[in-house]
């Protein structure tokens, strides 16, 4: 039997879980987002854990969104193998959501799309919401080059000096997107901070204009590099420049020392996933989200 409870968690004791259960999926259960929280807990965070004979079978941890113009708080679940239990997983996610209020809108995220998770996550009064595809492809990408549009420079990211372009690009591109749109100064504060964070690796396509569109890349490690958010202004959309700052994105990533290029793309953006096909690179891995809706 186990047991639940609300409250503080050791975060070593989340870590070694979180090792535990990679090694058994082959990826991270986590995102990043949840990662910064549990790390640095801001206001509106909780856990919920469940336990058994002292030991952490699974954690789920609730997080505000900090896009703020997109209300929402963030869950994301790590289970044990052996406590990968539809009816855990559901008691689970229903004390989370009691806890959340029912005012709140909810949304989690499954890498894998784990069967025993999702049918936990509908169980409990959730619907899917969105599938990413995760595509990855060898590099370096030396079988294309990037063509700009007339008039389109290309430089590094200026901190302090182009937050506020940026932040106005990012939010015409994304304009109601859950997760990367409604950016404020302190999300984007939030993402430079990291530990990870170059700003040679965060592109930017200029012109006469000023900022037309940027491909941020972010290095997990010497062998992967991936496209972690890649942006084009609307009004610079159609004329070939994402396909030009993908290319670009990946072979900074190879000069950078990266020889695995990913990317996530939502599965119902056929005009994307072709593109990156046409670039070589191949769905991998399917994630989802269940979002709960305030009641």
């Amino acid at each position: 039997m186990f047991s639940l409870r609300i409250g503080s968690v050791d975060l070593e004791a989340v870590r070694n879980l979180s090792q535990r259960a990679e090694t058994v999926d082959g990826f991270a259960s986590l995102g990043a987002a949840i990662w910064r929280d549990l790390e640095t807990p801001r206001r509106g965070s909780f856990d919920v854990v469940a336990e058994a004979d002292g030991a952490m079978l699974a954690v789920a941890h609730v997080a505000p969104a900090d896009n703020v113009a997109i209300g929402h708080r963030e869950l994301g679940i790590l289970v044990d193998e052996g406590a990968r239990d539809v009816m855990l997983v559901t008691d689970l996610l229903e004390l989370a959501v009691e806890r959340a209020g029912t005012d709140e809108t909810l949304i989690a995220w499954f890498p894998g799309s784990p069967e025993y998770a999702t049918k936990a996550a509908q169980a409990a009064g959730f619907v899917q919401q969105r599938r990413l595809h995760r595509m990855e492809r060898e590099l370096p990408i030396d079988d294309v080059t990037p063509a700009w549009p007339d008039g389109v420079a290309v430089r590094t990211f200026r901190p302090g000096s182009d937050d506020e372009a940026w932040l106005e690009l990012n939010n015409r591109a994304f304009a109601g997107h859950p997760e990367q749109g409604g950016w404020v100064r302190s999300t984007l504060e939030r993402r430079l901070a990291e530990p990870w964070f170059d700003p040679d690796g965060l592109l930017l396509a200029v012109n006469d204009g000023g900022l037309a569109g940027f491909c941020w890349t972010k290095q997990h490690d010497h062998a992967i590099g991936e496209i972690f958010v890649i942006g084009v202004d609307p009004d610079h959309q159609g004329g070939g420049l994402g396909r030009a700052l993908v290319v670009a994105g990946y072979r900074s990533l190879h000069e950078r020392g990266s020889e695995l290029g990913m990317l996530h793309v939502d599965a119902t953006n056929i005009a994307a996933i072709d593109l990156y096909r046409s670039l070589g690179l191949e769905v991998v891995r399917t994630d989802t989200a269940y979002v709960r809706e305030p009641r």
